[in-house]
């Protein structure tokens, strides 16, 4: 043995226990690490960021039971007969009736006249969208909407009915 011994090496596509895994193994191996640990702050932050949300939505949005104020001025037609008197009253402020007593064919009726996907999506729906976008640009000015029954109780909930 010299003073520049070197050791011997293993047969070509053998490593011997001694020597270190190929360089390929551990750039695959940190690239796996690496995407892994993207992966998983991206489920945490995603996580983080749709609970933040939940929770301002849940506290900013107003109560629907609150927002029947009986003091609120209301729009109310009145049908009225040629002496004056009050033969029919619509859109006055009415009592609260659960949905659970309304009859079923009213929320079908409903349903079939506003938003007859109602069931098939979650509150937009990209085809009614799709819809109206090309009626329109085909009218050049807006002649269909595309909105959804929970876009419309939205918009009346939040925003007055101001243009």
């Amino acid at each position: 043995m010299g003073l520049f011994h070197q050791p011997a090496r293993a047969p070509k596509g053998q490593t011997s226990a001694a020597s270190p895994a190929p360089r390929r193994r551990r750039t695959f191996s940190r690239i796996l690490r690496f995407v892994v640990a993207s992966i998983a702050f991206g489920v945490i932050g995603a996580g983080l960021l749709l609970g933040s949300a939940f929770s301002y939505y849940s506290w900013a949005i107003p109560n629907p039971l609150a927002l029947r104020q009986k003091g609120k001025a209301t729009m109310t037609v009145r049908v009225l007969a040629r002496d004056g008197s009050v033969l029919a009253e619509r859109g006055a402020a009415a009592p609260y009736v659960p949905i659970d007593l309304l009859p079923r064919h009213l929320i079908q009726a409903v349903l079939a006249i506003e938003d007859r996907r109602f069931f098939s999506h979650w509150g937009v729906d990209p085809m009614g969208l799709g819809r109206a976008i090309v009626a329109n640009l085909r009218a050049g000015r807006v002649v269909q909407g595309g909105s959804t029954l929970t876009q419309q109780l939205a918009k009346n909930i939040i925003v007055n009915s101001d243009r």
